[in-house]
């Protein structure tokens, strides 16, 4: 009796409330219930299962309770806090005290009597949780939690034991309908199981089925993300690090976990997830949830924007690959048997899922972090860094070599991984230690210890002769073969014979692959191709000289791709193609693309199933394609040049230059194809420069190429535009690298190969002169020829060069624009005065009919020019005619009796007939008064140098055209008149006789009163000219005398009286 007194006693003493304590369930007492003092009515009997109450489920909705603003029901909390007692406000410290001390009284006595489940924790407690009153609840839930939190780790093991009681309620306090319910109970069941994880290994089978139906369902039934990520916490942390068997066994529900957590918007149980997630397949290899996992990864967290996220996301690809089992039997088969079952379930896992996936990672991430934990997965699978791998993970080097090797290669030419030294070291190890690991992967082909791989041929060559090639971290090739040059970076590394071997092994299964991206859609793709051919055609060296053939066209098709960067990349690739492999195994393909411009129909086309609908039929295709396989063939040039010092043999030479100078090729306007020309011969004669012995033809081709390509463009030529020596118009930057090329061709001295390859390319050139039209190449060759080619050389050939200036000019049906640039470029030769004199004095002619070239450019080029032809255009070419006849006649210092025939000839060219007519036609020019103008000064010329051998006849036909032009309403057209004029009297009159004498000064007096002063001056000396001969004085006197007093320079009328008197 004495002991139910003291429960009674203790029951009654914790009744009484505590300092500060206030009654928040809001509902009557115990005793106005007619219970037990101080009981409750709620108050269960321990281990006595509740029979109903609508608070029992998991899922609690407490209707008529509202929530405050962070998600607890106030309504309780406010009536409490306004019905505060005034027996709670009398209460005394000393009964405070004695309360106190009979709460402990009653905690022993429910110890004693079986109510008490741990100290500070009471069936009390734990019947509150499923209070209708949300503040109830969490009171208890506190005051749970902080129970739970002062225990040993031993309590703990057996408090949470499944065979007690606290465990069921704790876990259904998860899914309370209060935030702060659920908030405290995640908080203790986490610091509880992580204090105490044998704890959670036996509690394994209850934990983890409620935290799926909180957080793995497929609908989110956790709103909160803070309780969702310390409930991520829970799994990531205690449950996943039990003992494996007991994973195992409840896998399944944890892959739903961690796939909904890794497709939660909230980025640190994203995260949390992730590393669930590779706990899980390494402690259940066998489970068969990785490819659930893995797609729920790459779905939800390889593409998050946090890169933390995608960092671990990386990590559970690779885990998911490399941990993967197959749950197989032994007994009837091997364990090679086994071994390759498995290996065949992760290659399927790897190829279907995990690579696109890191493919996509390593091409388009944008953190250098993510892509260098890409890098690292990579290497990892092909068994890398084997010692820093967790012991579950078993890599598949044979097999995840052909999926992820491309990728390694990305991370030779990562720019950002470049800028670390200890990336790039990390990098360097990574594919030397995989290459390891593959090497010793695959079956020998011969004795024990000869390395050889089966399926793998061996090095072609150590490429000792173009040095170790180092792989290019910055926008060069390396080829230094003493000792590794460091790129921008400061980074160098030489791969191993084993990296080299593996890269050898894999080109033929991985080139066609990479060929392809180089074609893909998105650039970011391409760009993958291109660095992983750099890198494969780095490591493999002599190795890739087999596929050129594939290669080369593929080379050319992306070197045009429309994003820079790739370009740049195909560019690198080329050149460091052509430094590791000899030019014998891929000049001859690269020379069929630049020639036939078609990259579609070979190698790179088969790769596809379905054939490119773009693909030509023809052999002649765009301009963009053929300057792209010009490009190529620059890079692959300018690496063997520069990166093996390669020089190439007459035959090599000869095929090179041959197909540059081809018709198809040296005809394409294109300004893209003419650049890329330019930079191929600039490349080929640096090949060649100091070379002792070059083959004439090609050296010829070479100069011919380089000539036209410095050359003004063929639309100036079509336009008529043309300038002559002062090569107006030029594209400057062709001009310049065509004569750098033609200075290092000679050695130096652009003249020297000019004088050796003149004739032969004029020869070359000449068989087409008579079809050339503006946009002909051998016409832009001719022109430069005589531009550009030393006097001497150009004397030697004065017969051949005149021979094709007369093919341009004389036949009145050819292009204008080829007979207006063949009179300017004679022009322009003759102006030329050291050149032009030593040409034009040159002899040309049989030894009957020897004569000058200068002779024979008026005979047979400038003269037949002036026939007159309807047509605005013949008449510009006879401006040009005009020009060229004046310039021969002043600068050609020729013979009067020589020039005094070509006048007098009556057929001076066949069907032209006399010179003189031609002239005076022009001088009656309608088109352009420019063509008057050039007309009297070309006759000034010709009267001065051989007026004074004219016969009677030609005289008197010329003074007339004169007296006309001084009539011309041009001012410049008259004062070349009254200069011709003055020349005329000067060198025809003095024999002249006096009744042409007398119809002269007629004509011409009245110009003396020309309202241009220099007119008048200068027909004032002319007649004073006549005035002083003798036999013509009286004549003038006589004419000027009358016409005196009617003009209105009389002082130029004194002027010749004075001078007729003292003659």
């Amino acid at each position: 009796m004495s002991h139910v007194d003291d429960i009674w006693a203790a029951l009654k003493a914790s009744s009484l409330p505590s300092s500060g304590a206030r009654n928040h369930g809001g509902g009557s007492s115990s005793t106005m219930q007619g219970g037990l003092p101080g009981v409750t009515s709620h108050v269960r009997t321990l281990d006595e299962p509740r029979q109903s109450s609508s608070s029992s489920t998991m899922d609690v909705s407490h209707s008529g309770c509202d929530l405050g603003a962070n998600g607890l029901d106030t309504n309780g909390l406010d009536d409490a806090s306004s019905r505060g007692t005034s027996d709670e406000k009398r209460v005394s410290d000393a009964t405070m005290n004695d309360a106190e001390e009979a709460n402990a009284a009653a905690a022993a006595a429910a110890a004693a009597a079986g109510n008490l489940i741990c100290p500070s924790i009471t069936q009390r407690d734990v019947n509150a949780l499923n209070e209708p009153d949300r503040a109830t609840r969490k009171r208890a839930m506190e005051t749970i939690a902080r129970a739970l939190s002062q225990r040993s780790t031993q309590e703990l093991v057996d408090v949470l034991h499944p065979s007690r009681t606290l465990l069921a309620p704790l876990l259904r306090a998860l899914g309370d309908a209060t935030e702060r319910v659920r908030l405290v109970a995640a908080e203790a069941v986490l610091d509880a199981l992580v204090r105490a994880p044998d704890a959670a290994a036996a509690a394994l089978p209850q934990i983890v089925p409620m935290l799926a139906a909180r957080i793995g369902a497929p609908e989110q039934r956790e709103p909160s993300e803070e309780v969702r990520e310390i409930l991520s916490k829970i799994v990531a942390g205690p449950v996943l690090h039990t003992p494996a068997e007991a994973i195992a066994s409840v896998a399944d529900p944890i892959a739903d976990i961690t796939s909904r957590g890794m497709l939660d918007a909230y980025a640190g149980v994203k995260k949390l997830a992730c590393e669930a997630a590779g706990l899980l397949v390494a402690a259940a290899p066998t489970s068969g949830v990785h490819p659930r996992v893995l797609d729920a990864c790459i779905t939800g967290a390889l593409k998050h924007q946090h890169s933390k996220v995608r960092v671990a996301a990386v990590a559970v690809v690779e885990a998911c690959v490399l941990c993967q089992r197959r749950d197989v039997s032994l007994d009837h088969m091997t364990d090679e048997i086994a071994s390759a079952v498995m290996d065949d379930d992760r290659e399927n896992l790897l190829a279907s899922s995990a690579a696109p996936a890191l493919h996509r990672v390593v091409t388009e991430d944008a953190s250098p972090q993510v892509r260098m934990r890409a890098f690292v997965a990579c290497a990892r699978m092909i068994g890398a860094e084997r010692a820093e791998c967790p012991s579950a993970y078993a890599p598949v080097p044979s097999a995840a070599a052909p999926h992820v090797y491309p990728m390694l290669l990305l991370a030779l030419t990562d720019e950002a991984i470049a800028r670390s030294q200890a990336d790039a070291a990390r990098i360097a190890h990574l594919v030397d230690d995989a290459a390891a690991v593959w090497h010793k992967a695959q079956p020998e082909t011969g004795p024990a210890g000869d390395g050889g791989i089966a399926g793998a041929p061996a090095p072609v060559s150590d490429m000792s002769d173009a040095g170790d090639a180092l792989l290019p971290f910055d926008a060069e090739v390396a080829t230094s073969s003493s000792s590794p040059p460091s790129s921008s970076s400061g980074w160098q590394w030489w791969p191993t014979p084993a990296a080299r071997a593996m890269a050898v092994a894999l080109l033929p299964k991985l080139l066609n692959g990479v060929l392809r991206t180089l074609r893909e859609w998105t650039s970011a793709k391409r760009a993958s191709g291109a660095r992983s051919l750099l890198s494969l055609v780095a490591l493999t060296r002599g190795d890739a000289a087999p596929h050129a053939s594939a290669i080369c066209p593929a080379l050319a098709a992306a070197v045009a791709d429309d994003d820079a960067g790739v370009a740049a990349l195909v560019v690198l690739a080329a050149r460091t193609l052509g430094t590791c492999c000899d030019p014998s195994h891929w000049l001859a393909v690269a020379l069929e693309r630049v020639a036939s411009g078609n990259t579609a129909g070979t190698a790179v086309e088969e790769m596809s199933s379905t054939p490119s609908p773009n693909a030509p039929n023809e052999a002649t295709v765009s301009a963009g394609r053929r300057a792209g396989a010009l490009v190529a063939l620059s890079s692959l040039l300018r690496g063997a040049s520069v990166g093996r010092g390669w020089t190439p043999t007459d035959a090599q030479l000869s095929s090179l230059a041959a197909t540059l100078a081809a018709a198809e090729v040296r005809g394409d306007s294109s300004n893209a194809v003419r650049t890329q020309m330019l930079s191929v011969a600039a490349n080929a004669c640096s090949a060649v420069a100091g070379s002792a012995a070059v083959s004439p033809l090609a050296e010829a081709d070479l100069v011919r190429v380089l000539l036209q390509l410095r050359c003004a463009s063929p639309a100036e030529h079509a336009t008529g535009t043309l300038g002559g020596g002062a090569r107006q118009g030029r594209d400057s930057a062709l001009a310049g690298g065509a004569s750098a090329a033609l200075a290092q061709l000679g050695g130096g001295d652009e003249a020297a190969v000019l004088r050796r390859t003149a004739e032969r390319v004029l020869c070359t050139v000449e068989p087409s002169c008579a079809s050339w039209e503006a946009t002909s190449p051998d016409a832009c060759v001719f022109w430069e020829m005589l531009r550009s080619c030393p006097g001497d050389a150009l004397a030697s050939l004065a017969p051949r060069m005149l021979r094709m200036l007369e093919t341009c000019t004389a036949n009145a049906d050819n292009a204008p624009a080829i007979r207006i640039a063949a009179l300017r470029e004679l022009d322009a030769l003759a102006e030329s005065s050291a050149r032009g004199a030593e040409c034009l004095a040159a002899s040309v002619g049989d030894n009957v009919n020897r004569e000058t070239a200068c002779e024979r450019a008026i005979r047979a080029v400038a003269g037949p020019a002036l026939i007159w032809k309807v047509g605005k255009t013949a008449a510009a070419v006879r401006h040009s005619a005009c020009v060229c006849l004046g310039t021969l006649l002043r600068v050609g210092n020729l013979d009067a009796n020589v020039l005094g025939r070509v006048v007098e000839d009556d057929m001076f060219y066949p069907g032209a007939g006399k010179l003189l007519p031609l002239m005076f036609g022009a001088m009656d020019e309608d088109w352009y008064h420019d063509t008057r103008l050039a007309a009297c000064d070309a006759l000034e010329s010709l009267v001065r140098a051989s007026g004074r051998v004219w016969s009677e006849n030609a005289k008197r036909a010329t003074y007339p055209e004169i007296t006309k032009r001084l009539d011309d309403a041009n001012g410049g057209v008259r004062a070349s008149a009254a200069r011709l004029l003055l020349a005329f009297v000067e060198a025809c009159c003095p024999n002249y006789d006096s009744t042409n004498v007398g119809y002269l000064v007629e004509g011409v007096l009245v110009h003396m009163d020309d309202a241009d002063d220099a007119i008048a001056v200068t027909v004032c000396d002319a007649l004073c000219v006549l005035a002083a001969h003798g036999g013509h004085s009286s004549i003038v006197v006589k004419a000027v005398s009358g016409a005196k007093e009617r003009h209105r320079r009389v002082r130029l009328c004194e002027k010749v009286l004075q001078q007729a008197a003292s003659a």
